[in-house]
This record gives C-alpha cells, sequence and structure tokens, in this order.
C-alpha cells in the first residue's frame, strides 16, 4: 500500500491534481493530450488503474494497456519520466482475474498447456521435435541455446510448425514470446501475442544493467549473442518504450546491432540515446543481413570492433549510407 500511496503522489504532483477512488486503485486526471476537448474545459476525463498502469481517456480515447509511458511523455519533463521509471514501473509478473476483467481487450500471455522445452527432448524421434531441431540446426543454433532461451514447441493448432520463444521479466512472470515458423512459406513469420509491446522488456529476467547492452531487433538475432543483450521486437526504440528508459534510469552502454537495412534507424536511435549521455557503440555487420545470420566468431569481431558514436561518427556513417544508395 505504501508503494501505491508513494505512486499516487507522484501522478497527483505532475497532473498537478487528481480524483481518487475509494480503494485507492483507481484515480482521474486530466488529460495531458493537447487537443482533447476534457483538457480544454479542465474535466478529469483519463482514468488511470495505478496497479497495473492501464490508462484511458474517455473523451479523446488516448489509452495505455501497461505502462503510462506514452501519457507521462506528454505531462512529464525527462526527470520525472525517469523518476517514475526508477521508482513505480515494475509491473506484476501475473494478471489477477479481476485485471483479465477489465483488459477484454488485450491477450492475457500464456504458452500453449502442451509446451515442451527441446532441451528435455534432444533424441526424440517425434517429427515435430526433429523438424523444430533441424530448423534450429540450420540456422546455427546449439543445445546450450536451445536451454539458454528455453525454447519449446507445441501441437496446438496455431503453434504447430514452430519454434516458441517465451519472454519473462524481471520477476521470472511470462511477458510475451515469439512462435517462429520452421517453414520458409511460414505466414506470418512470427505469432506474437496481442499486449502493448513498448510497455515489455524482452526476457528482462536475462539482462544486466550495469554492464554493456547490446541491442538486436528479434528473438532469433538475440538468440545469437554472446554475453549481454536484448532484442527490440522490432526496430524502433524511443522515449514511450520502458527499454528505453530502463536503459537511462541505469546508464548502460549499448551497441547497437540492428539489421543492415536499417542503418537510418539506428542513427536515429544512436541519436536519442547520446542526447540522454548514453554511450552508444555502432556494430557494422559486415555481409550479413541480421545478427540472426552470423556464427558466434563473427559476432564477437563485430562486437569489438563496433565503433563509437559521436557527431563526426554520425556523419561518416551518414555519408557512407548515402553512398551505398547512390550506387
Amino acid at each position: 500500500m505504501a508503494d501505491r500511496q508513494g505512486k499516487i503522489a507522484f501522478l497527483r504532483r505532475v497532473f498537478g491534481g487528481l480524483t481518487v477512488s475509494g480503494d485507492s486503485v483507481n484515480i482521474a486526471v486530466i488529460c495531458p493530450r493537447s487537443s482533447c476537448a476534457s483538457r480544454k474545459k479542465g474535466k478529469r476525463k483519463l482514468s488511470i488503474r495505478v496497479d497495473t498502469d492501464q490508462s484511458h481517456c474517455w473523451v479523446c480515447g488516448l489509452k495505455t494497456r501497461n505502462t503510462l509511458l506514452p501519457v507521462l511523455r506528454l505531462a512529464c519533463s525527462r526527470d520525472e519520466i525517469q523518476e517514475y521509471v526508477e521508482k513505480f514501473a515494475a509491473r506484476p509478473s501475473h494478471l489477477t482475474a479481476e485485471d483479465a476483467e477489465t483488459s477484454s481487450d488485450e491477450e492475457r500471455v500464456t504458452l500453449p498447456e502442451d509446451f515442451r522445452l527441446l532441451g528435455m527432448h534432444l533424441s526424440s524421434r517425434e517429427p515435430a521435435i526433429r523438424r523444430a531441431l533441424n530448423y534450429l540446426r540450420r540456422r546455427g543454433f546449439t543445445d546450450p541455446d536451445l536451454w539458454r532461451f528455453r525454447v519449446g514447441i507445441s501441437a496446438e493448432g496455431r503453434f504447430q510448425r514452430r519454434v516458441i520463444i517465451p519472454s519473462f521479466d524481471v520477476e521470472g512472470g511470462l511477458n510475451t514470446y515469439a512462435a517462429r515458423g520452421v517453414d520458409r512459406d511460414a505466414f506470418p513469420p512470427y505469432l506474437i501475442p496481442s499486449v502493448e509491446r513498448i510497455g515489455i522488456i524482452f526476457n528482462e529476467i536475462d539482462i544486466d544493467w550495469k554492464r554493456e547492452l547490446t541491442l538486436v531487433e528479434g528473438p532469433l538475432d538475440l538468440m545469437k549473442c554472446v554475453g549481454n543483450a536484448a532484442c527490440l521486437q522490432g526496430s524502433t526504440l524511443s522515449e514511450d518504450h520502458l527499454l528505453f528508459w530502463r536503459i537511462v534510469s541505469n546508464c548502460t552502454p549499448i551497441v547497437l546491432a540492428l539489421d543492415a537495412d536499417a542503418k537510418k534507424k539506428s542513427f536515429k536511435i544512436a541519436n536519442l540515446l547520446a542526447s540522454y549521455d548514453i554511450p552508444v557503440r555502432i556494430m557494422d555487420l559486415g555481409g550479413f543481413a541480421d545478427v540472426g545470420e552470423m556464427d558466434r566468431k563473427s559476432y564477437v569481431h563485430a562486437l569489438d570492433k563496433a565503433r563509437p558514436w559521436s557527431s563526426a561518427e554520425s556523419l561518416r556513417m551518414k555519408i557512407d549510407a548515402w553512398s551505398s544508395t547512390s550506387l
């Protein structure tokens, strides 16, 4: 209860006043979106559930499912957002039944009931298991990789012919997963639950925020990384993402290892992180399209050679990128 009261006090300070429900679970504040009609009238129409960070403005529709960062970005200074992340951003590892009822538009994250760890069936002759293992080995993954990333399979309808990489938050609670098709024509290539990804850090349980952290795009890229690494679940990172504020709060040095065709996005992320005084290096993938294509020796070599980001390096890389696209 003390943490909840502290969080309410913080929200009261940054929003300039609020209304609290009798059970101290829900609060109402003035919506920070400048175009919201309720803001102009001073009406408290943005509802926030304090324990889950769900929010919804009943006038303009501004909504978050499991992080307040997009809302706070409209209302707070950088220092206040960092304070929020450090003190209040940790999310409960499991939803209660009541939470699930209030989140009907969001899929509750669960693994299939028949989920099996591939590492426990390495000698199986079962066709589905052999197919999954052959796919992963063709991609260069070893048996220890399957244990490290807790890779599994399921025979449930939509999960057939897919390998499942689960993700766990810092407290060990399941927060998402990525189910990758093993066939070349698999569509979609990945199945992921419909959760708000900006509020989720993929396998935060494995991250050491005090050491240099390599950022890659997807889970299969992450599985090729040696040492401390995280994946963006895409190719963007902004001030809306919880991952961004975890990095800023811990002053975590970053190596950006995005796909070869995402150089402009790498530059944008590097500039944003550098504006918060975060040390950044950029990895050159050489002839590889992404980290997932690399062997471990090539990855370690590229990591060692990653260049520190600076204004001069920014200009050089932009010129190189422009030159390569002009040829």
